[in-house]
Order: structure tokens, then C-alpha cells, then sequence
């Protein structure tokens, strides 16, 4: 990997050189008139720097400085692999950019108490919230405080191959809550037990056998029934059941009951005698290449939303969505959601708070809808949260961001 030095402008009044990859991780794509305040926007701790984001980013940017002449926007555009590292330099340094997006609860947990409370900005500008459920408003509170708006949401649901359904006689799973699933005639509950009795039957090994039949072969397995596609680390798996509740009452470190259980549910997916979720070895082999649903040899993954990306409609020419399966009746959903957030360092609090403003109020419609580029597509938080019965789920990554200060991987609901 070559290294070389490139001098990049990130105020005005800095010129601040930076060691960077010769492939270009930090690309500053606007100069800086001296007539009007500059609200720098870092790019990259979360979405936003792939090629095909960079383009809408340089255009929605081009609008707005167009459309006023007070306030300029400079993007700083950041590789994600790099974006960590290269902010808390300049946070270091004393030349923190002004707002920070998109960005999910992750990227914040890397700089803790470093972003603005926006409620009291929010209160001096006079903007109208009200129609944004305040259990969202909370979703996007660090340690207490709000540091940022809604602007993209990823539920969590059923993603399911339906020709592998097909070519196993297998009703599909149901699209709707309360929804019965229909398995040997019967009528039973969309639940865990019944995802893994489907699952079982979807997984088959190398002589045709599924995992409910007595010669069936662990070791060569073919097709798998389930995942949880990317979306396995112990926050993701542990909130299958239930809210993930680290901390109790008292502030002591606490794992919930349903958490417990989802481990042991998901072990057994892999480790049982009838496995139907594949391992980490069988998930970068030859025959899932490391994205288990589109490689079209799983039959069923419960992850998010922004997956709409990455199935490769040539493996899986016909998927579909279900809802969540239940635990003991309840349904439990985690919500991914990112931001914009403004770093407490800022000179113009109040010109990032349009600039936040523009990229994560709903209400604006275009250029802001252009902007909404990420893997997939949102939900409106208004819309997602004016809807009765569903409720807001906290992030994955809430608990790197202070054990105890958030629902961890949501609500349940009834």
C-alpha cells in the first residue's frame, strides 16, 4: 500500500496536512468562501462513501449553497476504514468538522459526550417536532441527550427464498402480526419453535436428506433454513427473544432471561444434532461466499432493512418479507437508525442545525429523499411510529455507547 501526504483545506483558515492512502480516504469537495460561514460535514463514520453515495452527496450540497447566501457547506468525505482515525485526529487537533452523517449509535460510541445536545437549539429555533412520537426522539438520545434527528430507519424482519419453499411444499412465512403459520395442515403460532422445525426441514445435505431425517449428514450440508444474516454478534442474537436489557434496576450488570434463551436457541441453530443455521466456516466457503441469503443456499434470515442491497436477484430471483417470529407471545423487533449529529466543538451551532436539519427532516421531501442513499430503503419515523401496535427498537449498537443508558435491541410487542 503506497502512503503519501496530501494537504487538504477543512476551514477556511487551516490548512492541516494529513497522511492518507495514495487510493484518496479524505476528499474535501468544496473551497471555502470567505463571505460565508462554512458548516464543514464529515462523511463516512457511517454511510455515505461509496462511490455511487458521492455523487448525490456533491449534488444535494451544490443545491443548498445555491439556495442561500449565508451558509456553505463543505463535505469532508472519509473512508468508512479510515473515518474513526482521521476524526479523532482532527478532534485532536482542534479542528473538529461540524456535523458528523450519517451516522448509527456505533459511530457515536466512539466519541462519547463529544456530540451537542440539539434540544436546546431545537427550542430556540422554534422546530416543530410535533409530529415525531417521542419514543423516537428518545431512541436518538446519547446519555440523555438528543444529538440527533430521524433519518433513516431499518426495521428488522423474515427475509425468505420462496423457491426454496416451493421445491420443499412449505407454506410461506406470514406477513402479518398475530398471523398463524400453516405446517402439516395444522395451524401454529409464528414463534422461534416454528422457524426452527422449518428451518430444519429447509436444511439439506449433500444426499437430499433434511435435518429432521435420521440419515442426515451434518458435515455435508448443501442448503441451510435460516441466519442471522450479518447480524450475529451477541447484542443481535441475545435481542431475538426480547429487549436486551444489560443493566437492571440498580445499575448492575444484568442478562436478561430472554436474552439467555435466544443464545441457547442460536447455539443449537448451529451446534445441535439438527443444525439449520451455518457456522462462520460455512458462511465464507465456496458455497455461501461470506453472504449466506443471496448466495441462494438459505432458505430464511431475519435481519434488517438496508439488506435490500445485497441480494443478488441472479441466486434468488424470487424473495420475499415476513414478520419476526414470536417468544412467548411477545414479537421483538431491533431497530437500526442513523443520524446526523453536531460535534460540541463547533463555532456554528446554529448553522449545523440547519445543515442537520436539511439532511434529516422527513417533511422537506426532495433534495433531502435524494439523500437517502444508503443499502436500501427507509422507513419515515413518522410513519413508522404513528402506526398502532409497532414501537421503536434501539440500535445494535447501543451498547458500546454506556451499558445501562439505552434499550438495547428494542420493545417488544404484545
Amino acid at each position: 500500500m503506497q502512503i503519501v501526504k496530501e494537504t487538504v483545506i477543512v476551514e477556511a483558515t487551516k490548512i492541516v496536512e494529513k497522511v492518507v492512502e495514495a487510493t484518496t480516504i479524505v476528499e474535501i469537495t468544496s473551497t471555502p468562501a470567505p463571505d460565508r460561514v462554512q458548516i464543514t460535514w464529515y462523511i463516512g463514520l457511517g454511510a455515505g462513501a461509496q462511490p455511487a453515495q458521492i455523487p448525490l452527496e456533491k449534488d444535494f450540497v451544490e443545491k443548498f449553497n445555491k439556495s442561500q447566501n449565508e451558509i456553505q457547506l463543505i463535505p469532508i468525505i472519509v473512508d468508512n476504514k479510515y473515518a474513526r482515525d482521521n476524526l479523532t485526529a482532527q478532534i485532536a487537533a482542534g479542528n473538529a468538522p461540524d456535523v458528523v452523517g450519517p451516522v448509527g449509535t456505533a459511530g457515536r460510541a466512539a466519541f462519547p459526550g463529544a456530540f451537542l445536545d440539539i434540544e436546546p437549539l431545537i427550542k430556540e429555533a422554534n422546530y416543530d417536532t410535533s409530529d415525531i412520537d417521542p419514543a423516537f426522539l428518545q431512541f436518538y438520545k446519547d446519555e440523555g441527550k438528543l444529538v440527533g434527528l430521524p433519518f433513516a430507519i431499518f426495521p428488522e424482519f423474515v427475509y425468505y427464498n420462496q423457491a426454496l419453499f416451493d421445491e420443499a411444499k412449505l407454506a410461506y412465512p406470514p406477513q402479518k402480526y398475530g398471523a398463524k403459520y400453516t405446517l402439516d395442515g395444522k395451524e401454529v403460532d409464528w414463534n422461534f419453535d416454528t422457524v426452527a422445525e422449518v428451518a430444519k426441514r429447509l436444511t439439506v445435505d449433500a444426499q437430499g436428506n433434511d435435518a429432521t431425517q435420521a440419515g442426515f449428514d451434518a458435515k455435508n450440508i448443501v442448503q441451510y433454513g435460516y441466519i442471522t444474516q450479518w447480524s450475529e454478534h451477541p447484542r443481535a442474537t441475545g435481542s431475538l427473544f426480547g429487549a436486551f436489557y444489560p443493566v437492571d434496576s440498580s445499575g448492575n450488570g444484568s442478562i436478561p432471561d430472554t436474552t439467555v434463551a435466544a443464545w441457547k436457541w442460536y447455539y443449537d441453530s448451529m451446534w445441535g444434532k439438527q443444525p439449520f443455521q451455518p457456522n462462520q466456516a460455512a458462511i465464507d466457503s465456496d458455497l455461501l461466499k461470506g453472504n449466506a441469503f443471496s448466495s441462494g443456499k438459505v432458505a430464511m434470515a431475519t435481519t434488517h432493512l438496508w439488506y435490500t442491497c445485497c441480494i443478488d436477484k441472479a441466486t434468488v430471483p424470487s424473495w420475499n418479507v415476513a414478520v419476526m417470529p414470536s417468544y412467548n407471545g411477545k414479537v421483538t423487533s431491533k431497530m437500526h437508525g442513523d443520524t446526523f449529529a453536531i460535534l460540541g466543538g463547533t463555532k456554528h451551532p446554529e448553522g449545523s442545525l440547519q445543515g442537520l436539519h436539511l439532511h434529516a427532516d422527513h417533511r422537506l421531501g426532495r433534495p433531502v429523499q435524494d439523500l437517502r442513499w444508503s443499502a436500501g430503503p427507509q422507513e419515515p419515523a413518522n410513519r413508522l411510529l404513528r402506526q398502532p401496535g409497532r414501537e421503536v427498537c434501539a440500535s445494535e449498537s447501543q451498547l458500546a455507547s454506556g451499558a445501562g443508558q439505552h434499550p438495547l435491541h428494542g420493545r417488544t410487542q404484545p
